[in-house]
């Protein structure tokens, strides 16, 4: 890679890459005076440098390549993209605001960004790291023009094809309103492909510097000598200037000398300048100083003749005018130039002369003419043309061959780029083959696409047009894009419909019928299958549901079509044998149920409006309905009723819901209600005494399987009939009732979840009127049962899915546990064999599985609900047959509506439209297609090539590929000036469409050149503006749309309307920024001060959780406008359900509007840490919910952007270490982006804690605010206000002295903890025993959830001692004792880790403890001394002393397991004490002690199936123990 230039003036110095590691700097105007050949050092502050940037957002940083006054540049991968790039860091000088030029900067970097051209380099990304601006490019491999024209002579010829190139580059920027204004030759680079690009635009005139003129700064000294430069290479260096004087002084124009401004003219010149270097050796003015150089600029004269004989007189003219002094006197615009540039006069003539041969030529040809017309003309010139492209093709073959045999992929690559790109073969079928090959070789389905979509729109014969139509189809396909594969197939089954089976299409052509749910289409690709082909057991089934009938029913909740419980429930409650349909009917109340017929047609019959509900505790509850109800059979007796769940609000987390057995009799009371978690059901009659029983499986936070049976005088019993897996603690997913094992007594089944169990559990009845377990299977999280029923067996189809991992369960690498997907099993001899396993794909997510007959043949098939398809697995002569994913669903209903022996599936259309398949006689509809269809060409097109390649486009866009289609009408539009701007239009419509809206604006923009699209390319341009979020540049479209002569009055007053809008997103708004090097602002309120440390050291505010949930709040005043909220952290550390928030909302509402957050979640062991950008709480409307690494701890930038009069927004989340991620706004699966009325608001730091001993701790940088004004002071708050800004700031003794006195409430925490901090520990502690008479009692049911009663006091002083391991816990322990163990102890309860300061805290702490029990056997004391040793040998564990630990623990052990001291909480401790003895002997390899604490553990759990096998996926664990022993105490487990 070529080493850099002036890293000030230009971007070159990383993009120009070279393999030659020896390769020097391009200009040594930073590195010193470096001859070509010299060797590049580095300096050790530089390797420094890149050790500790190791990267910038997404981009990993490889190594620096060059440094200089104005910025630094690494060499860098994209590694989501897979690509190599330069990354820019520019330097922001002196400046006394450097946010104002990081702002201009980044404006320029991005507006570059959004310059396409083949001839500028192309910018990636731009944005901020630590608070510099950086660009990230593209990497060249080449050098610069500068070493390129002094690395040979070169004739004047390939100077001018060489800036030609360069000319088409600036032009572009030109066009798009961008100003080069420092071009010279280290800024343009000639790549190894012969293509140069020019680079670095602009950037140069926004830096401040220091020396030189006001306003003016260079890489060096300006007016004297550099020790390091010599006079040439300062006048080569770049000037940085606020000012005008912006650029290389030995290319600047002369109005650039004048203070003027530079222009597009500026421009012209420079390259007017170059241009002359190239061609002569020097510049055309010189000078031995700056001042010298000015002067010879603005008054010197170059000669008229060409100081070089060898360069023609009409070049040398041409480079003049480029060179006046006069900006008018030169070219009008670049475009002007070049075409003087180009044309050659000594060319033309020299092809006049060709002409006149060719005319003679021509004459002689006339006998061909005469004979076979001029198309036999015409074929001999493009049978030639083939002749030589065929050849070109043969060598590529050959060559490409070789260096992908030697493994030179890149060098393939290149020289497949070079024959694609050479003219000469444009036009040919060679091009078409050669597209088509090159797509067949690749491997990546991008690639491969790519090369596909090519060939189509180049093949010149049937077979290759065939064959890129093949090859896009399926790799469409395998990309899992299923429409565009539809529609590639469906152009090639029109193009050539009588073609040979192909296996491989005629898969795809199932797969695609299914997705557009076309049965008919699938049924005829089944039809042409071999007989003896499994698959055509599927025809039966779809023959049934390719009929369908459409009906209606109101008030449905949309909400409930697309979660796991159906709003549909089919039953029979009368038992009349004609079942009912169930629903809620929210529409209508939400206490009603509505009652529909049971036939297709879905009508509704009845309606039951369910009565206030009492709740056990004597509640009454009005209901709000949460699902559909269950119908309980005729076989309970009695009347027929109705099992409803309505919501329970107020209910603790275990009873969130109301459940009701409800008569279907007018009038009726409920016969029985209670209050659970939500609940799975399913009724059977285990224990055949004619009497059903319902058994109901509840998740969070219940967890348990309970059995609803009614005695014989009717009255309803609720019992456990299985309490070992109630003592699981897991969520019970999923019941069902069959007889598994063909033996005539039915099995329960129950998919026992998290958090512990994860397996299937099969029950029967015992002879004690309960369960007894019958077989286990570990799975994972499974979500769904079904029973399936065929040729006599019963099979149970289990859906797996990958949530709720556990990395006890399950070892390493898959927390999961087994694959996602359906599994099927059969119950043999007291096992659970698998039968069968169909994977789900990466990303579906399949619901409900349910067991149905679909084609009438008495064997069930398996009928899955995802989110948005009905996957039906068919079953073959040996079993299911892998599934159909017909898409339109999901399938809210599956079962018999019409009588027959086929099940019916009830799918949804729109709102209260539904079809139900297998019914009626009407074809099933078709989904509509999501892609746009092929538009048709214009008529009066009269070019037939420019036609097909239109028409072909058109198909690529139909098929999905509409960038690609966009790309070739750009491509093909300067060849026909009759359609040009239709197709500019049409390519604009496209890549608006594929997302890429700056091209789309400025294929709009061009097609406004004539007057009848304007209207219309005008809007588009502007659509694509806003999308930028280049409001001013839409703001101006939008006024010349509005004066466009002959726009309807309604149309005009809507543009007006929009321009408006546009110009107040656009104007400049307030910004705010809050920064902690200073003290805060008196604005502040501070709610609680000890949460809160401002450390002007750091210039960081730190923040910690508090039970206070507001820590401190600002005033801020919003006129309507735009806003923006941006937060720049350091996450240090966060317990789970831990959280720490910065928000804006209203003064009175504590819902927020923009909201940025930290929080954790997940498993307490393992907490996910979360980055949110809310619009909202974070929890409903969350823009970004985005998984930090693992273990994360860094730096973390959070954005919210809210243009309030557009009603459009974006979030980012930009975070170390990981790739950047920004989501666009409104998001239509997020709540509308309301704001709240302009006026007063509060910015507020928030904390969220599940438990007081849980915290977190995070460093807040800085707080940008755009669009905000400080507010109103808030009310005065008296002395506290003062006092808590006094603790904020770190004025300890001046905040006690306010205290003085204080001796109850939260101030006089503040003062318990400033004296610790003082130092002053007697008083400290005097005034803590005051305070903490009854609020340090604990149980560990208390610690280990948010007990009722738990005062504020008792929170907060709880939170206190986690926080400080130091001060505030040193008085803690010698005002209340060991009382302070039981709050020490509850975050090794909760598994949150240590922090290095607590581990160095507790050593001393508790160094002093005894290993012997108390004296006194009082509970409290015996518990306390227990958990002490706990604590003190989990810390040396975390201190790496396995000895000490293994200690203590023993000790901890020896008190807990005295049965004469009983503690509430006792068994729960020696569990976890047993745990770490067992974790202690594995590590020590001693077999013996391991054998007797896995008999602890066995003994002492409440699952010892399950703790076995927990433990027995620890590596060498089984082996230590010896497999007779480990058989021997799994023999002991009893079921």
């Amino acid at each position: 890679m070529a080493g850099p230039t002036d890293t000030g003036a230009g971007f070159s110095e990383t993009l120009a890459g070279n393999s030659l590691a020896a390769t020097p700097p391009l200009s040594a105007s930073l590195l010193g005076a470096t001859q070509l050949g010299a060797a590049r050092t580095v300096s050790p502050d530089a390797r420094i440098a890149v050790e500790a940037l190791r990267r910038v957002g997404r981009f990993a940083v490889l190594r620096e390549v060059g440094r200089g006054a104005m910025g630094v540049v690494y060499a860098g991968y994209d590694e989501e993209l897979d690509r190599r790039v330069a990354i820019k860091l520019v330097a922001l000088g002196d400046r006394s605001d450097p946010s104002l030029g990081r702002t201009h900067l980044l404006r320029e970097a991005q507006a570059l960004a959004r310059l396409t051209h083949p001839n500028v380099v192309t910018v990636f990304e731009a944005g901020v790291h630590r608070d510099q601006v950086f660009v990230v490019m593209e990497y060249v491999e080449g050098v610069d023009l500068q070493r390129w024209m002094s690395a040979e002579l070169r004739g004047w010829r390939e100077v001018v094809a060489t800036f030609l190139q360069a000319g088409e580059g600036l032009h572009a920027a030109h066009k798009v309103g961008l100003v080069h204004r420092d071009f010279k030759p280290s800024n343009v680079l000639v790549g190894e492909d012969g293509r140069v690009r020019v680079a670095d635009f602009g950037l140069a005139a926004h830096r401040d510097g220091a020396g030189g003129p006001p306003g003016t700064s260079v890489s060096g000294d300006m007016y004297g000598a550099s020790a390091s430069r010599t006079r040439s290479q300062e006048l080569a260096a770049t000037i940085a200037g606020a000012g005008a004087l912006v650029g290389t002084p030995a290319y600047m124009a002369p109005e650039q000398f004048r203070h003027e401004a530079a222009t597009a003219a500026s421009d012209q010149y420079a390259f007017s300048a170059a241009l002359f270097e190239a061609l002569y050796g020097h510049l055309p003015f010189a000078g031995e100083t700056l001042a010298e150089l000015i002067e010879q600029v603005l008054c010197g004269e170059l000669p008229a003749t060409p100081p070089d004989p060898a360069v023609p007189a009409w070049l040398h003219a041409l480079v003049l005018r480029g060179l006046a002094r006069d900006p008018a006197a030169r070219f009008p615009d670049m475009a002007a130039l070049l075409a003087e540039l180009a044309r050659d006069p000594e060319l033309e003539r020299r092809r006049r002369r060709q002409r006149r041969v060719q005319i003679v030529a021509a004459v002689a040809l006339t006998l061909l003419v005469v004979i076979g017309g001029a198309a036999v003309y015409r074929a001999v010139v493009r049978g030639a043309h083939e002749r030589r492209a065929t050849a070109r093709l043969e060598a590529l073959r050959e060559q490409l061959a070789t260096l992908q045999a030697e493994g030179r992929a890149d060098e393939a690559a290149r020289a497949f780029a070079s024959f694609v790109a050479l003219e000469d073969n444009r036009g040919t079928a060679a091009l078409g083959r050669a597209y088509r090959e090159w797509g067949e070789a690749q491997t990546d389905h991008a690639a491969a696409i790519d090369a596909f979509a090519a060939a189509y729109v180049h093949a010149r014969r049937e077979d290759d047009l065939r064959a890129a139509l093949r090859g896009l189809a399926l790799r469409l396909a395998a990309r899992g894009d299923a429409d565009g594969a539809a529609v590639a197939l469906a152009t090639l089954d029109a193009q050539a419909p009588a073609r040979p089976a192909d296996p491989e299409l005629d898969a795809l052509r199932l797969t695609a019928a299914l997705e557009r749910r076309d049965l008919a289409a699938a049924l005829a690709t089944l039809a042409r299958r071999d007989p003896a082909d499994p698959r055509r057991a599927a025809v039966p089934v779809l023959e049934h549901l390719s009929h369908a009938t459409e009906t209606r029913i109101a008030d449905l909740p949309r909400v409930q079509r697309y979660t796991t419980h159906k709003p549909l429930l089919l039953g029979d409650p009368d038992g009349d044998g004609r079942p009912e349909v169930f629903a809620p009917a929210p529409g209508r109340g939400p206490d009603v149920v509505q009652v529909l017929r049971g036939d297709p047609t879905l009508a509704k019959i009845a309606e039951v409006r369910v009565p206030t509900l009492v709740r056990p505790d004597g509640l009454a509850v009005a209901p709000t309905l949460q699902t559909g109800p269950w119908a309980l059979p005729a076989s309970f007796g009695g009347p027929p009723r109705l099992l409803v769940e309505a919501a329970n609000p107020g209910g603790e987390p275990r009873a969130q819901r109301i459940y009701a057995v409800l008569p279907l009799t007018p009038g009726a009371a409920p016969e029985h209600v209670w209050t659970d978690s939500p609940t799975t059901s399913v009724v059977g009659d285990l224990d055949r005494d004619g009497a059903p029983e319902l058994y109901l499986g509840t998740g969070a936070y219940s967890r348990h399987l309970t059995r609803l049976r009614r005695d014989p005088g009717g009255a309803w019993l609720r019992d456990s009939p299985h309490p070992r897996t109630d003592a699981t603690e897991s969520d019970i997913n999923a019941v069902a009732v069959g007889d598994l094992d063909g033996d005539g007594a039915p099995e329960l089944v129950a998919a026992v979840g998290a958090w512990k169990a994860y397996e299937l559990r099969v029950f029967r009845a015992d002879a004690r009127g309960g369960l007894e377990l019958v077989a286990r299977k570990t799975l994972g999280s499974v979500a769904s049962l079904a029973l399936v029923r065929a040729d006599g067996r019963v099979q149970l189809a289990a859906i797996k899915r990958d949530e709720y991992p556990s990395a006890p369960r399950f070892p390493a690498g898959r927390h999961f546990g087994p694959q996602a997907g359906l599994y099927l099993l059969e119950l043999v001899g007291g096992a659970l064999e698998q039968r069968a396993f169909f994977p789900s794909r990466p990303g579906e997510e399949w619901l409900i599985a349910e067991a149905a007959d679909l084609d009438g043949d008495a064997r069930d098939e398996v009928v899955v609900t995802g989110m948005s398809d009905v996957v039906v697995f068919p079953r073959g002569p040996e079993g299911l047959l892998d599934p159909l994913r017909i898409a339109g669903g999901p399938a809210l209903l599956v079962g018999d509506l019409d009588g027959d022996p086929a099940a019916e599936l009830v799918v949804p259309i729109a709102d209260d439209r539904f079809l139900v398949l297998g019914a009626g006689e009407a074809a099933t509809p078709a989904l509509p297609r999501s892609l746009p269809t092929a538009r048709a060409v214009r008529e009066d097109l009269d070019d037939p090539a420019i036609a097909e390649v239109w028409r072909h486009a058109e198909d690529l866009a139909a098929i999905g590929l509409v960038r690609r289609a966009a790309d070739e009408l750009v491509a093909t539009s300067g060849l026909s000036r009759h359609v040009r701007e239709d197709m500019l239009l049409r390519a604009g419509e496209l890549y608006a469409a594929a997302g890429d809206h700056a091209a789309a604006a400025e294929q709009f923009a061009a097609a406004a050149d004539r007057r009848d699209l304007a209207a219309k390319a005008l809007a588009g341009a502007i659509r694509g503006r806003r999308a930028l979020r280049e409001f001013a540049a839409a703001a101006a479209l939008a006024e010349a749309r509005a004066a466009l002569p002959g726009l309807p009055s309604a149309a005009r007053a809507e543009a007006e309307a929009e321009a408006a809008a546009l110009r107040r997103a656009a104007a400049v708004r307030p910004e705010l920024p809050l920064r902690f090097d200073r003290p805060l602002d008196p604005a502040w309120r501070i709610a609680d001060p000890l949460a809160l440390t401002r450390d002007p050291g750091s210039r960081d505010l730190t923040l910690r959780t508090s039970t206070e949930r507001v820590l401190a709040e600002l005033p801020l005043e919003w006129d309507g406008g735009s806003v923006a909220l941006t937060a720049d952290l350091t996450l240090d550390h966060l317990d789970w359900a831990a959280g720490l928030e910065i928000a804006i909302g209203p003064p009175d509402d504590d819902a927020p509007w923009l909201c940025v957050a930290l929080h954790a979640g997940g498993s307490s062991s393992r907490p996910d840490r979360r980055a949110f950008v809310a619009w909202g709480r974070e929890t409903e409307s969350a823009a970004l919910n985005e998984i930090l690494p693992a273990g994360f701890a860094g730096r973390v930038r959070l954005h919210l952007r809210h243009d309030v009069e557009l009603g459009v927004g974006y979030a980012e989340v930009d975070a170390e270490g990981a790739p950047r991620q920004r989501a666009n706004l409104p998001d239509p699966g997020l709540p509308p982006m309301a704001a709240p009325p302009p006026g007063p608001l509060r910015l507020r730091l928030v904390s969220r804690i599940e438990n007081p001993v849980l915290v977190g701790r995070v460093q807040v940088h800085a707080i940008d605010l755009v669009g905000f004004r400080p507010g109103a002071p808030l009310a005065d708050a008296g002395d506290d206000a003062e006092t808590a800004r006094l603790i904020v700031e770190g004025e300890l003794s001046a905040a006690l002295a306010r205290l003085d006195g204080v001796t109850d409430g939260p101030r006089a925490l503040w003062r318990v903890d400033l004296l610790a901090r003082l130092g002053r520990d007697d008083e400290a502690v005097a005034l803590l025993r005051e305070l903490q008479r009854g609020f340090v009692e604990f149980t560990l049911a208390e610690i280990q959830t948010n007990a009722p009663d738990e005062t504020p006091q008792r929170a907060r002083f709880r939170q206190l001692v986690m926080h400080d391991p130091d001060a505030f816990l040193r008085v803690a322990r010698r005002a209340v004792g060991p009382a302070l163990d039981d709050v020490l102890g509850a975050s090794l309860l909760f598994d949150a880790r240590q922090r290095p300061a607590v581990v160095r805290h507790r050593l001393v702490d508790l160094d002093t403890r005894p290993l012997e029990p108390p004296a006194t056997r009082e509970p409290h004391a015996t518990r306390r001394h227990g958990l002490a040793l706990f604590m003190r040998g989990a810390t040396w564990r975390d201190a790496g002393r396995l000895d000490l630990a293994r200690r203590d623990f023993e000790a901890a052990w020896r008190v807990l397991d005295d049965d004469t001291r009983e503690f509430p909480d006792r068994d729960e401790l020696r569990r976890r004490v047993g745990e770490k003895l067992l974790e202690l002997a594995l590590h020590a390899r001693d077999a013996e002690a391991a054998r007797r604490w896995l008999d602890v553990q066995r003994r002492d759990s409440k699952m010892p199936e399950i703790t076995l096998e927990i433990w027995r996926e620890r590596p060498g664990l089984v082996e230590l123990v010896g497999a007779d022993a480990w058989a021997e105490l799994a023999g002991q487990v009893d079921r």
